[in-house]
């Protein structure tokens, strides 16, 4: 398996799957020390993220180094660059059966200027091209998938819709439930009064941080007991990324907390998480979270945001950028209790019925079978999925 996410989601991923009687072995350009920890075995390879026809065939020979090292029945790849590079090494190296994962198209679809346009029309050659070298294509979001058809960029037939990357409902909901680990967090940060809402994202601009900002601003002035936290890193390598500047600008309406590893419990003394997206996100991991959590959540009409989010269910959707609409959804929520609460059990539900890790491994596990059994590979002591 190549990529990854967050690194308990990916231990989780990866137990569960062992379970399964899959033996997982992982590659990925990222540091490796939480996972040998855990007594995965790790392969590291270089990755440049963005485009060197070099580095790409420095990556691309990596990773049938990899291959030709673990001899795997099944290489499952995750991730914009390495969905693209794996299937191409898998493909170089001959007789290996490849998956990719598309976890979104990112910033570069949410513009009309010429160069992002230039950058559209090489995503699609990429994939189009790329499609043919894989014997299955996910995508995490129906407009994905949809877009991908539309445009002729998948061979037809290898392709289908598995929902994200899950969410661990127990952590989330253990952590809802301990009244204490609220309490003393809101006493912790100072928050034992007002309406908290919390935004968990990357800190760059197609994030809508920027708009976050603003409507806070706005906000307070007609509720001054509302509270606003964000939380995430700084992205000061990635494209448009948030100024240390303008943090320290709306540092009275929002207060920043960096990184952190207790989402869970920032989650359980919240009351509304927003993620005012710009981005075509694959499935956004927090708004699965926020649902784990039982919490009500206000995100954009976007792809992967409206695949979890149905407008006035179990959340509110407004238009990317449409900060008035942001502000006034936030005042809703901050003056109506019932209304978060309703919102928030509903969430819960649908994150429970269609999102969980377990749903989610079932599935992968399900395409592993299929695609093992086509090839006709042996399985070797696998039990099949109910």
């Amino acid at each position: 398996m190549v990529g990854g996410e967050d690194i308990h989601l990916r231990l989780r991923f990866f137990e569960e799957l062992t379970k399964q009687g899959f033996a997982v072995f992982v590659a990925g350009s990222e540091d490796e020390s939480n996972l040998t920890a855990n007594g995965i075995s790790y392969h590291r390879y270089c990755l440049e993220r963005r485009f060197s026809f070099g580095a790409d065939v420095r990556t691309v020979k990596a990773l049938m180094r990899v291959m030709n090292s673990v001899r795997p029945d099944i290489v499952h790849a995750f991730d914009t660059k390495p969905g693209i590079l794996t299937p191409i090494a898998g493909a170089i190296r001959g007789n290996t059966i490849v998956v990719r994962t598309i976890t979104g198209m990112g910033s570069v679809f949410g513009s009309d200027h010429w160069n992002a346009r230039i950058l559209q029309a090489v995503y699609r050659l990429s994939q189009k091209v790329v499609s043919r070298c894989a014997a299955e294509t996910v995508f995490q979001n129906q407009d994905d998938w949809k877009y991908f058809v539309d445009h002729d960029l998948v061979s037809g037939g290898g392709e289908r819709l598995i929902p994200g990357s899950g969410v661990d409902l127990g952590m989330f909901a253990d952590n809802a439930l301990n009244g204490a680990t609220t309490v003393g967090l809101r006493e912790e940060l100072s928050l034992e009064e007002g309406v908290v809402f919390i935004m968990v994202a990357r800190l760059v601009s197609e994030k809508g941080v920027d708009d976050y900002f603003r409507a806070a601003r706005q906000v307070l002035q007609m509720n001054r007991r509302a509270k606003f936290l964000l939380v995430g890193q700084r992205d000061v390598a990635g494209a448009n990324p948030v100024s240390q500047e303008e943090i320290e600008e709306f540092s009275k309406e929002v207060r920043y907390l960096g990184h952190r590893t207790d989402v869970a419990r920032l989650l359980a003394m919240s009351d509304v998480v927003v993620l005012p997206t710009r981005y075509r996100e694959g499935v956004p991991r927090i708004l699965l979270e926020a649902g784990a959590a039982g919490r009500a959540v206000i995100t954009t009409d976007m792809p992967g945001c409206r695949d979890v989010v149905v407008h006035e269910r179990n959340g509110l959707l407004i238009q990317p950028g449409d900060v008035q609409g942001l502000v006034n959804a936030m005042i809703r929520l901050a003056e109506d209790p019932s209304l978060r609460s309703r919102l928030g059990a509903e969430n819960q539900e649908i994150v429970r019925r269609k999102f969980s890790l377990d749903r989610i491994v079932e599935s992968y596990s399900m395409l592993y079978h299929e695609l093992l059994n086509r090839s006709g590979a042996i399985v070797r002591d696998l039990p099949v999925p109910r």
